[in-house]
């Protein structure tokens, strides 16, 4: 099984990818972007088939150029509550995201990511509804999650 796992070098990416490892799953491509050298530490011991760059790793997935890939565990986002800067929000955790889930409709990938309960913010009842939905802050907003369109 071939896997890839983006936001690899954070909490809960390398503890995912210690977990797939401990599971026998080894061929995993990690995706990060390692601006802050310091996060390799998370990755310490891990057994992995390829590390990318987050710019390159969307760009080349899109253009089928990894091969075949059975599942990807999207865990990259930003993931400070306190950002304030929409573009940001908008470019990484939406923009993105949307890309990563458009390519891998397109090559029957599955996508497997992790979302917030800062998208539910300060709604009443805890239900995958947009209707519920009540964001505090633009990072509930641009949430990591994007909802699948189904062809009719």
């Amino acid at each position: 099984m071939k896997v890839v796992v983006t936001g690899a070098a954070g909490m809960i990416g390398s503890n995912l990818v210690h977990g797939l490892n401990a599971i026998g799953i080894d061929d995993v491509i990690a995706v990060d972007d390692l601006t802050d050298g310091e996060k390799y530490r998370n990755l310490l011991g891990a057994k992995l088939s390829d590390y990318l760059d987050k710019a390159e790793f969307y760009e080349r997935f899109a253009r089928r150029e990894l091969g075949r890939i059975d599942v990807v565990f999207h865990e990259g986002a930003c993931s400070d509550t306190m950002e304030l800067d929409g573009r940001l929000m908008l470019e990484n955790n939406y923009r993105c995201s949307k890309g990563l889930l458009d390519a891998c409709q397109a090559q029957g990938t599955r996508l497997l990511y992790a979302s917030s309960a800062a998208v539910y913010g300060d709604g009443t009842a805890f239900r995958e509804e947009p209707g519920l939905e009540r964001p505090l802050n633009v990072y509930g907003y641009f949430p990591p999650a994007v909802t699948p369109r189904h062809n009719s």
